[in-house]
């Protein structure tokens, strides 16, 4: 646990400090103001479409009933990531570039690849990301409704149909549904799952009431040997196979170094499972080139 307090420090001490060094960088908010839902129409932003240079990105919710989607085949970036997990991109100037959102009911559907230099901080109970076949998410990590920046935010919902997500770390205060697809964490046991309070301050509060994964299709992949970290998920009642609390397979030999964590085939795909099975295995070993387009 020290590691995730240390963790958990250093990402509220390293945003805080984005927020004063590049307020005077390029920010933009989501308007959806052109009407066609579409992340790369300039038109749907207060400072036209994200980049590379862009520190602070907003997706609230609009009047208009607008959501930002990433296109098949589109890429989509908030700031650049540093290639290396745990270090913050710029070098000996280093900044934090986040995605704030989805917030409080609004949606984001991702078909492309959303590259984010820092984490993605979505908040609010009906807050939901989509991320469909071909989609992909590369960036140091996701505060999945349990955030520095606003506590008591839980419950954002992640749908996963598809699609690869590379991250370093999760702070995990929201629901998990994987249906396809794999959710990779890359750093050893990269997961805030605590429940309350830390070390005396206020930056998690999280019950797990608010959190749940499902796996029904998908995989999560965590570094490291994760057994002892899921049997504690199993006990508390916050991870399911196909809807079955404690219902799932953990993999600790076939991708050295990380766990595979599945549900457990029900009995009318066992019979299935046979070479789609092995397909999956080969593919778990090509998921993490960590390249972004």
């Amino acid at each position: 646990m020290k590691k995730t307090y240390k963790k958990l420090y250093y990402l509220a001490a390293a945003v805080s400090t984005t927020f004063m060094i590049t307020s005077a960088m390029a920010d933009t908010d989501w308007t959806g103001n052109a009407l066609d839902n579409d992340w790369n129409n300039p038109n749907n932003w207060s400072a036209g479409v994200p980049g590379v240079n862009n520190y602070n990105v907003f997706i609230d919710p609009q009047a208009n009933g607008s959501i930002a989607i990433i296109g098949t085949g589109e890429t989509a970036n908030v700031g650049a990531w540093s290639g290396t997990w745990g270090v913050a991109p710029g070098g000996s100037s280093p900044v934090y570039p986040t995605l704030y959102g989805p917030e409080w009911g609004q949606t984001l559907d991702i078909y492309g690849s959303l590259n984010v230099g820092w984490y993605m901080a979505p908040v609010g109970n009906t807050s939901t990301i989509n991320m469909y076949a071909g989609g992909s998410y590369t960036a140091e990590g996701i505060g999945l409704g349990d955030n520095w920046w606003f506590n008591g935010g839980q419950g954002v919902t992640w749908n996963q149909y598809g699609g690869t997500v590379n991250i370093g770390y999760l702070f995990w205060g929201g629901y998990l549904n994987l249906y396809g697809g794999t959710f990779t964490i890359n750093e050893n046991l990269g997961v805030n799952d605590a429940v309350g309070y830390i070390g005396g301050d206020t930056v998690n509060q999280v019950t797990d009431a608010n959190r749940m994964i499902n796996l029904d299709g998908g995989a999560l992949v965590i570094a490291g040997n994760a057994t002892t970290l899921v049997d504690g998920w199993i006990g508390r009642g916050i991870i399911e196979g196909n809807g079955a609390v404690g219902a799932i397979s953990i993999d600790t030999t076939s991708d050295p170094g990380f766990s595979i964590i599945t549900a457990v085939p029900e009995p009318a795909s066992i019979a299935l499972f046979g070479l789609g099975g092995l397909a999956m295995m080969l593919g778990f070993r090509r998921r993490r080139s960590g390249a972004i387009s």
